[in-house]
């Protein structure tokens, strides 16, 4: 398995560090998984990503471009969302409260309920609180799993086998990036 920081934003690290949390959210929404999330799928460009029709607010603190998905497909951590880098395409695709793994994980859910899904799941880094499985059947392919003090899921996302640009430990032009030049005033804002 592929061991790395997640990228240029710190998205899981920086959410639970800065306090972010979410509940567990309505049942109902499409999969997380194993390479997309509806028409969104791992590795499309920018151009294809956003013909989507799923992605609002493009934002770019670096040579890494952050979407969100709209506010329809339900509510997402600070700094979590869709990263897309200019020449391997979407390289992760946040989760939201509506939105599940194909094996029913998602905000809210408990170590253990992530360790019976994905039997392979590790801590990643130093901080112990994000955890990374291989996709089943897609193993080049990654859910990354983030747990507040009470074991349960308060982020995840599906990111692809690299992360170019988006990845803080393979380029230096990232690693200054900082979740702060992500704009949060307006998580849903979908004009």
């Amino acid at each position: 398995m592929v061991r790395r920081t997640f990228g240029a934003v710190g998205a899981f690290a920086a959410v639970v560090a800065l306090g972010g949390t979410a509940t567990a959210g309505a049942v109902g929404g499409a999969a997380l998984g194993p390479e997309g999330y509806r028409t969104l799928q791992l590795g499309q460009s920018e151009q294809q990503a956003v013909a989507t029709g799923l992605l609002v607010d493009r934002q770019q603190p670096g040579d890494c471009v952050f979407y969100r998905l709209r506010s329809d497909e339900g509510q997402a951590n600070p700094g979590s969302g869709v990263f897309i880098d200019p020449r391997l395409g979407v390289v992760m695709i946040g989760g939201t409260d509506r939105i599940r793994t194909p094996g029913g994980i998602g905000y809210g859910s408990t170590l253990a309920e992530v360790r019976a899904a994905h039997p392979d799941l590790e801590p990643e880094g130093p901080t112990g609180f994000v955890h990374e499985a291989d996709v089943p059947g897609h193993h080049a392919n990654e859910y990354r799993f983030a747990f507040g003090p009470d074991d349960r899921v308060t982020d995840f996302g599906l990111e692809g086998p690299e992360l170019g640009v988006c990845d803080s430990d393979d380029d230096p032009d990232t690693a200054d990036v900082d979740l702060h030049d992500i704009d949060t005033d307006d998580l849903h804002d979908d004009d």
